[in-house]
């Protein structure tokens, strides 16, 4: 019975997706090469790279590779994706191309995982690039390896592949490998771990809003925009919902929705919202997803710009500020949020202070 396109296309997506969650779960590894698909020479000897090819394509009497690989240990199988990690990307995507001709799925979607991490660890040569590239835009290639390979430039969050992905999100005729690049760009602007919010994505991104038409890719460009945090980002955003003149409603919309709802933690973007409560002191669009995220951001550089812009504020204010204070997550927010209910601080309008008591007491009830 043959599987439908559509089948094939969730079970990849899905597959690279547990693959590179367990690669997340696990922490970064260290570095893998085969021979490139372009025929030149690999950086690594020649011995090394066969060692490599042998030990992930091993094929014991009458037990096939794909057998071999899915009863490798933990520690085994690991230990082999850490040596392919260590060669170039070509080679790394050879590997991946041989699985996939395979059709082992375990062992394509582990490889994939380690195609992902060796993107952020070394720079890709252009070379590289132009067969990640080729092989997206190739429609002879199998869907199902395309979304795959879609996914694993998704996890990569580097520049590169975003530019990638981009340009299939925004290029691809067939509509449902596009809906995959466009679903990565969504997810671009998640951490990776490692400390560090990579605003080095933003200027592509950025480019991105200003030029796409797809609404879909307007929504996934939003929400990586505004996850990354990056204040020329935030900026943007934030004046698509402050356009008076040929106002475009819908990316007013999608630049709220993403405000509002992204899970912003880069410390940068305080002053970005902070120029906005400084100048506005309205309740409105903008005062409110502002409010939010510095809410949400909850650093004591937050809390501070929060403070002054309650007690300056008028009685409009009030629901917004008790959702927000219900919905506190974080210590340095709370002691913010205590201190103004002392006599000492003013308000210009007493039912905001009131909106903080109520909303502390909402927060102390769902704690129990």
């Amino acid at each position: 019975m043959r599987i439908p396109t559509r089948i094939l296309l969730i079970l990849a997506g899905l597959v690279a997706g547990i693959g590179v969650a367990v690669s997340i779960l696990r922490g970064p590894r260290s570095a893998t090469t085969v021979v490139p698909l372009s025929g030149r020479a690999p950086h690594a000897s020649s011995l090394e790279q066969h060692n490599v090819i042998k030990k992930l394509d091993v094929d014991s009497g009458e037990t096939k590779s794909s057998e071999r690989f899915a009863a490798m240990g933990v520690l085994e199988r690991n230990q082999v994706l850490l040596e392919l990690k260590k060669q170039d990307l070509s080679a790394i995507m050879r590997a991946w191309l041989e699985a996939g001709r395979a059709n082992d799925a375990i062992k394509q979607s582990a490889i994939s995982t380690t195609l992902a991490a060796a993107m952020r660890e070394k720079t890709p040569s252009p070379e590289s690039l132009q067969e990640l590239r080729q092989f997206v835009f190739n429609a002879s290639n199998l869907r199902p390896h395309r979304s795959m390979l879609l996914g694993a430039l998704g996890f990569a969050r580097t520049k590169e592949a975003v530019v990638i992905l981009l340009d299939a999100a925004s290029a691809l005729h067939e509509r449902d490998i596009q809906l995959v690049a466009i679903r990565a760009v969504h997810n671009v602007g998640g951490l990776w771990g490692d400390g560090t919010f990579h605003e080095e994505l933003s200027p592509s991104l950025e480019r991105a809003w200003r030029e796409a038409q797809d609404p879909d890719l307007l929504v996934s460009v939003a929400n990586a925009l505004a996850e990354i945090g990056a204040a020329s980002g935030i900026d943007l955003l934030l004046a698509a919902m402050s356009a008076t003149q040929n106002t475009d409603d819908y990316r007013a919309r999608v630049a709220q929705g993403a405000l509002a709802t992204a899970t912003i933690l880069n410390p940068n973007a305080v002053r970005t919202f902070a120029s906005v409560l400084k100048s506005d002191l309205s309740t409105n669009p903008r005062t409110s997803v502002a409010v939010g995220a510095l809410s949400r951001i909850g650093s004591a550089a937050a809390g501070a710009v929060l403070s002054q812009w309650i007690k300056s504020a008028d009685a409009g204010a009030a629901p917004l500020i008790q959702r927000h204070v219900a919905a506190v997550h974080s210590e340095a927010m709370i002691r913010m949020w205590e201190s103004v209910l002392s006599p000492s601080e003013r308000f210009k309008a007493e039912s905001n202070r009131e909106a903080v008591r109520s909303g502390l007491a909402e927060y102390s009830r769902s704690r129990k």
